[in-house]
């Protein structure tokens, strides 16, 4: 990930390819079956981290194929991702939501790797009214308020559903299967 200020200047499939050759990388690490290992979480939130500048169109893009791709990811993955999120929507205030961000928020609420798959977690409904408040005074596309109030609702109904499978059970259950006849 050190080539990102290389790779910002070359070109959108240079950066499509990029993302698409890293998420494989770390995918593919000692869980298999495309759970997110914890020491490469760490080296890919340091590297997203190192120069001090956040890059839309890599690193964030990393960092949401990744969690769409995984099947599960390390505690704290996802809320790293969400804050990486907040940060890059809602600077310089007012911040203007346009569709191509609406459509991040949306891949980030419902990755499967994220904190509720399918579900909107009390932590992603806190993220998307902590990102409506940031940017209150804004410009924001029609979407911004048809998924804000889907996810809300999501989350509202989610909340009376059975628990989801957790990381732990969803590696005990990919490691069952292996050994399985």
């Amino acid at each position: 990930l050190r080539l990102t200020a290389r790779v910002r200047g070359e070109g959108t499939a240079w950066r499509e390819a990029f993302v698409e050759a890293i998420s494989d990388h770390v995918l593919d690490g000692a869980y298999g079956d495309a759970h997110l290992g914890d020491d490469a979480a760490v080296r890919l939130q340091r590297a997203v981290l190192a120069d001090g500048v956040l890059d839309r169109d890599t690193e964030v893009a990393l960092l949401v194929k990744v969690l769409e791709r995984a099947a599960s990811t390390p505690d704290g993955f996802h809320g790293f991702v969400r804050d990486r999120m907040f940060q890059l929507l809602t600077s310089p205030p007012p911040a203007n939501l346009g569709e191509a961000d609406v459509t991040l928020i949306r891949r980030v609420l419902f990755a499967e790797g994220g904190g509720g798959s399918i579900a909107v977690s009390r932590d992603e409904a806190d993220w998307l009214f902590a990102i409506d408040a940031a940017t209150d005074g804004g410009v924001h596309a029609p979407s911004w308020s048809t998924l804000f109030v889907q996810a809300a609702l999501t989350h509202l109904l989610a909340a009376a559903a059975p628990g989801l499978l957790d990381r732990a059970g969803a590696l005990h259950r990919a490691a069952f299967a292996e050994t399985a006849p």
